[in-house]
């Protein structure tokens, strides 16, 4: 029920999410939160790019010496928010990392999940614990008895038999890679083809989203094993995907992007929190209570890094990977808030 490292600003704004803290008068360093909405997410990047910029070098009462790059980072429930800032933050050469503890990669989508697991398979026919997770990512109920027994042959099989065309398609491509040299760039495009012209009603828009940006994350990978001269084969990869030996991420004296998994244990005194839409934040996987009282911890959790100031942005409408606009909602923990 304390809080010994953020400014009343913060405290107050974090009360608002979830009451945790009560007698406030002790905070006497004052802080500074601001809440804002643009038209998309290029603006929205474009923003704190600016923000970045016009704090450098300056000072401030609450914040000892002059504001640096170190003093600052930026937050989003995942890491897909940053594509649009990577693009501004390289054009306004601002250096920035990712703070060390991200996963290469962690699908989240059915097809990611499809495209995760059905490699392992593939790749190691024994590997019947896999062949259970994929089973449960195609929400199909099976015994152990039949992961044990079941070969890759086997699951394209069962997998043809889905309502979701999709799906059987995602299965039926990796099954007809080649292992020792599979033309994986040439297969992440064609399942991000077909994702894109499926019919939402199938597979809803945040699910698409989602699926295209893992599919691309995968390939993104794929280039970065080929390129730092790892091998060349299926098993190659999964191996350097498993060793973290494909992540470019480090950390320098740059500013810090963060995602809402390695947030925990990290302050500065600047916080700029971006994306937060209904649906990304919290995500729309969170349908339970518990899900969402999870997300709203993590929100918590997000506004508390900031020791002195925080800022929360959204945009208004976002670029889908297939090409059209989709208009976002703010995000339920926002909606409410006093600034």
């Amino acid at each position: 029920s304390k809080n010994y490292r953020s400014s009343r600003a913060v405290v107050e704004l974090a009360n608002q999410i979830k009451p945790i803290i009560g007698d406030l008068s002790e905070y006497v360093i004052g802080g500074r939160r601001d809440l804002r909405s643009f038209p998309d997410e290029n603006e929205e990047a474009s923003w704190v790019v600016r923000s970045i910029i016009s704090m450098l070098g300056t000072t401030a009462p609450d914040i000892e010496g002059e504001i640096g790059l170190s003093n600052i980072v930026i937050l989003a429930r995942n890491r897909f928010v940053f594509s649009s800032l990577e693009d501004k933050m390289h054009e306004a050469k601002i250096p920035f990392s990712y703070k060390k503890g991200e996963k290469a990669i962690e699908p989240s989508t059915v097809i990611g999940k499809i495209i995760d697991y059905g490699i392992r398979c593939k790749i190691n026919p024994k590997d019947w614990v896999d062949r259970k997770k994929l089973y449960e990512a195609l929400d199909m109920s099976t015994t152990v008895r039949e992961c044990i027994e079941d070969s890759y042959l086997i699951i394209t099989k069962k997998v043809n038999g889905l309502h979701c065309e999709l799906y059987n398609y995602v299965i039926n491509a990796i099954d007809e890679l080649d292992t020792d040299n599979p033309n994986f760039v040439k297969l992440c495009k064609v399942i991000t083809t077909a994702i894109s012209s499926e019919n939402e009603n199938v597979i809803s828009s945040n699910e698409k989203e989602r699926s295209i940006m893992e599919v691309e994350r995968f390939a993104d990978l794929w280039s970065q094993f080929r390129i730092k001269g790892l091998g060349s084969s299926l098993i190659a990869f999964r191996n350097a995907l498993s060793l973290g030996q494909v992540s470019t991420d480090t950390e320098n004296n740059g500013v810090t992007l963060s995602t809402v998994h390695t947030m925990k244990g990290l302050e500065k005194d600047i916080v700029f929190l971006i994306g937060m839409c209904e649906g990304v934040f919290p995500d729309y996987r969170a349908t339970s209570d518990e899900k969402m009282n999870e997300e709203t911890n993590n929100m918590y959790v997000a506004v508390t890094r900031a020791k002195r100031w925080v800022y929360i942005s959204y945009p208004k409408s976002r670029m889908m990977p297939w090409g059209d606009y989709k208009q976002q909602e703010p995000s339920r923990f926002i909606r409410d808030v006093t600034i």
